[in-house]
């Protein structure tokens, strides 16, 4: 299965799937429709509304937000529609409102978005960048040129992250649902992104930015022991 297939350069990748896989079939996810060559294509619906509602309410418990757990079902019918229940949405519009502490800015943002999820997606992020630490957008960029997701170890040796800031930087960083854990096949816990949002930063989308000489010696000297 290979998930957020619109991140991927599908034009490329299908033919050498298609080849490694026959007559195996892998499914691929994707919110745009595609016409590629080897793809049938089967429309998914959005999550249900009763579902949607289930989400944020578990979310809302989950985090503690009690502009959520508090709201009516007529206000959580206008963040499904304005959401169109795409999941990713859903969860930024939680840790949208976690951080306004009220519902309604959040919706007045959803109503301009037009039900546009992309634009959801966009605003929600910009949105998350303004608000988190310079030590956070550090750890974000430096994630995003990654592909498999970082360890601590790698953030505190190659970007010299210190504990106390890692604290507060995960905090953030899972406050806007920007992070990820997992964990990997020698049991070593990763924290990764949404493939939507690594290809956002690396797109330029909230910043452009560039590893100064400094930092690319410091992170050969500790992924590769060699001093530039």
């Amino acid at each position: 299965m290979l998930d957020n297939a619109e991140t991927a350069q599908l034009e490329e990748i299908l033919p050498k799937l298609n080849e490694m896989l026959n007559p195996s079939r892998v499914l691929l996810t994707s919110r745009f429709q595609t016409n590629a060559s080897y793809v049938g294509l089967i429309n998914i619906p959005p999550l249900q509304e009763n579902c949607s509602y289930q989400l944020l309410q578990d979310e809302a418990k989950y985090k503690n937000v009690p502009a959520l757990l508090q709201a009516n079902t007529d206000r959580l019918q206008q963040v499904y529609h304005l959401s169109c229940g795409a999941p990713l949405a859903l969860h930024f519009i939680v840790g949208r409102v976690l951080d306004d502490g009220i519902l309604e800015p959040v919706l007045s943002a959803l109503e301009q978005a037009s039900g546009d999820v992309e634009k959801i997606y966009e605003f929600s992020l910009k949105t998350a960048w303004q608000r988190i630490s310079d030590v956070t957008k550090n750890v974000l960029r430096y994630m995003g040129d990654s592909d498999a997701g970082v360890t601590w170890e790698e953030l505190s040796g190659a970007r010299q992250v210190q504990e106390s800031d890692w604290i507060v930087t995960r905090s953030e960083l899972g406050r806007w649902y920007l992070i990820e854990k997992e964990t990997d096949a020698k049991g070593k816990l990763r924290y990764n992104l949404h493939p939507w949002v690594r290809r956002s930063l690396r797109g330029g989308l909230v910043d452009k930015w560039q590893l100064s000489l400094q930092e690319l010696e410091q992170i050969a000297k500790w992924k590769f022991g060699i001093d530039i």
